[in-house]
C-alpha cells in the first residue's frame, strides 16, 4: 500500500473469490511508514476465513477493500502449464477422502483415461512419465470427474489445459558459396509423417517449432531436391543447412578488355533476366548444378549473343563465364551543305552510357571507326566546332552512316557600307561561331569573302583600319551564299576618307549657316544701294 498518511493504521479487507464464486476474507491492519507506505504477508487458504481452499481449478480473484484494487492467481491441476516430450505430467486435485475420480488426458493423437481415489487427506495424485513421449506440438486437456455419489465438488469437473510448445529451431539455408538462399521449400518429417513445411525468407531462414526427437529434413528448389539431412532436437537450436546449389559469375567486356555495364543476360531454365553493374559483372546465385543453361545477351535491348550454352553446370562454388561483346565497323561519310565531301573533319563516337571515345579524321569525307556493339552518339567537328550530332545503333558487322553538315560549306560574303550605302574598303570583317573565328579585309568594293565556311548563327564584327574596338557587332543567320550587307551608320566615306557622320553633319550645318549668312548680307547690301542712288 502506498500514497497513504504516514504513521497511520489502516483496516484492510482482502477477499479471495474462488472459481465456484465462493468468497473468503482476511481482515488485517496495516501500519504505514514515514512515507505513507505499508505491507503485510499472508497465505491463502491458511490465513483466510473458514472453508478457504484450493479445491477448484481456475482463476482466483483477489480484491483489496472491495474495489480499490484487484489481482488474480491461477490454481491448476498439473505441476506445469507447458511440457516437452519425455517430461512427467504430475496431476493433483482435492476431493473428499476416499472419493473416486476419472482422470483423462487428451489432445491431438494422445488419449488416456484412468481412475484414482483420493487419499485420507482428500488428495488425488496421478503421475504419468510416458504419455508425452511421442506428443506433437499442441494443446492438451486434463479432466477430472468424480464418479462417487455424492461428490464433494458441486461445480463443473476440474479441467485444465497445458501445451507442448516445441523448441525454437532456426535453420539458415546456404548454397555452396555460403550465401543464404530464399524461397527454398523446407520439409520436416518424423517416422515418415510430415511435421512441417515452410519456405525460407529473404534471409534464407526458416523458423520451426520442433519437439524432442530425430527428424528428416528435405530442401527443394524448383522441384529438385538440393539438400537432405537428419536432425536431432533436444532443445533450442540454430544451425546452417548446406544446399547443393552453385553460383554463376558472368563478366562482360569488349575486345579492348573494357568492362561493360547495363548488359542484360536472360537465363533459361529459370527465366531470369539480370543486368551487369558498373564493373561489367553480374552474379547469379543458387543455380541447379548438372543442368544445361542457355543465355541470351543484349545491350540497349539488342541481342548480340543468342543461345550461349553452359553444358551441365558443374557443382562448384563459383562458375566463371566471360562474354566478349563483338566489335562492329561504323563507316561514316561526311558531306557539307552542297553535298561535297568534307576533309579533315574530326568524328567522335561515344556510347550513350558513356565510356570510351572512338575517333577519327575524314579523308575525302569518309572515316571508319571500330566500336563495340551498342548505341552511340556521333559528333562531327570542323575547326573545333560541332556541326552535327546524331545517334546510331551499331548492331551489325558493318553499319554505314551518312552525315550531312547543313551549316557548313557556304561561301559567305559580307559587304560593309557607310551611312549612305557606299562601299567601305579595307575594313576588318570577323566571323565567329562558338570558339571558331576567321577574319578578312574588305576589298575596294567593301566586300569580304569567306569561302567554304560555316553557316547558321554567326556573329559578325567589323573594325575600321587601325582601330581595335569594333564599329559594328551583329548576329546573323546564314543559310545560303547570299551576300550580307552591314551598314556602319557612324561613318561616311568622303573623297576616300572615312569621316564620322556626326562630324560631317556638323560641317554641313556650319556651311549651311555660312551660306545663309552670306545670302542675308548680299541681300542687305543690294537693298541699301538703290536708296543711296536716290539721294
Amino acid at each position: 500500500m502506498t500514497g497513504s498518511v504516514a504513521y497511520t493504521s489502516y483496516a484492510v479487507n482482502i477477499t479471495v473469490t474462488a472459481p465456484n464464486s465462493v468468497s473468503y476474507t482476511n481482515l488485517t491492519t496495516i501500519f504505514t511508514s514515514s512515507v505513507g507506505s505499508g505491507n503485510t504477508i499472508f497465505t491463502y487458504p491458511k490465513d483466510f476465513s473458514t472453508g478457504a481452499n484450493t479445491n477448484f481449478t481456475g482463476t482466483y480473484s483477489v480484491y483489496f477493500n472491495g474495489t480499490l484494487a484487484a489481482e488474480a492467481f491461477f490454481i491448476g491441476l498439473t505441476n506445469s502449464s507447458q511440457y516437452h516430450r519425455h517430461q512427467t505430467v504430475d496431476v493433483k486435485a482435492t476431493y473428499a477422502s476416499g472419493e473416486n475420480v476419472t482422470i483423462t488426458i487428451q489432445g491431438n493423437i494422445i488419449y488416456t483415461s484412468t481412475t484414482a481415489q483420493a487419499d485420507s487427506s482428500g488428495l488425488v495424485h496421478y503421475v504419468n512419465s510416458t504419455i508425452l513421449s511421442e506428443a506433437s506440438i499442441g494443446t492438451y486437456t486434463v479432466t477430472i470427474i468424480s464418479i462417487s455419489n455424492p461428490t464433494k465438488k458441486t461445480a463443473a469437473p476440474d479441467v485444465q489445459s497445458f501445451t507442448v510448445p516445441g523448441y525454437s529451431v532456426n535453420i539458415t539455408l546456404l548454397n555452396l558459396v555460403a550465401i543464404p538462399v530464399p524461397s527454398i521449400i523446407f520439409k520436416v518429417s518424423e517416422n515418415g509423417e510430415s511435421v512441417s513445411e515452410s519456405i525460407s525468407n529473404v534471409n534464407g531462414t526458416v523458423f520451426l517449432k520442433l519437439e524432442d526427437g530425430t527428424y528428416l529434413c528435405n530442401a527443394t528448389y524448383s522441384d529438385v531436391l538440393v539438400g537432405q539431412q537428419a536432425l536431432t532436437i533436444t532443445g533450442e537450436l540454430a544451425l546452417n543447412f548446406g544446399l547443393n546449389l552453385t553460383s554463376l559469375n558472368v563478366i562482360v567486356m569488349d575486345e579492348y578488355a573494357t568492362k561493360l555495364p547495363e548488359v542484360k543476360i536472360h537465363l533459361v531454365p529459370g527465366n531470369q533476366t539480370l543486368t551487369t553493374g558498373i564493373n561489367g559483372t553480374v552474379k547469379m546465385d543458387s543455380m541447379l548444378p548438372n543442368v544445361t543453361y542457355t543465355l541470351n545477351v543484349s545491350r540497349y535491348d539488342m541481342l548480340f549473343k543468342t543461345n550461349l550454352t553452359i553444358q551441365s553446370l558443374p557443382s562448384t562454388t563459383w562458375y566463371n563465364l566471360t562474354i566478349i561483346c563483338p566489335t562492329m565497323t561504323l563507316n561514316i561519310n561526311v558531306t557539307d551543305a552542297r553535298g561535297r565531301p568534307v576533309n579533315d573533319a574530326a568524328v567522335e563516337a561515344q556510347e550513350l552510357l558513356g565510356g570510351r571515345y572512338y575517333s577519327g579524321t575524314t579523308a575525302n569525307g569518309a572515316v571508319s571507326l571500330n566500336c563495340p556493339f551498342g548505341k552511340y552518339t556521333v559528333m562531327v567537328l570542323i575547326k573545333g566546332v560541332t556541326v552535327n550530332e546524331t545517334t546510331v545503333s551499331l548492331n551489325e558487322t558493318s553499319v554505314n552512316l551518312p552525315i550531312v553538315c547543313s551549316f557548313y560549306g557556304f561561301d559567305v560574303s559580307v559587304r560593309a557600307v557607310d551611312y549612305f550605302g557606299q562601299p567601305m574598303p579595307n575594313v576588318n570583317v570577323t566571323l565567329q561561331r562558338s570558339e571558331w573565328r576567321d577574319s578578312r579585309l574588305a576589298g575596294g568594293d567593301g566586300l569580304a569573302t569567306f569561302g567554304n565556311t560555316f553557316g547558321g548563327d554567326l556573329n559578325v564584327t567589323i573594325r575600321l583600319a587601325g582601330q581595335s574596338e569594333p564599329s559594328v557587332v551583329r548576329s546573323v543567320s546564314v543559310d545560303n551564299s547570299t551576300p550580307i550587307e552591314i551598314k556602319i551608320d557612324r561613318y561616311v566615306l568622303l573623297a576616300g576618307v572615312m569621316v564620322e557622320a556626326s562630324q560631317l553633319l556638323a560641317v554641313v550645318i556650319v556651311l549651311i549657316v555660312a551660306v545663309l549668312f552670306l545670302s542675308v548680307e548680299v541681300f542687305r547690301r543690294r537693298w541699301r544701294r538703290p536708296k543711296e542712288n536716290e539721294v
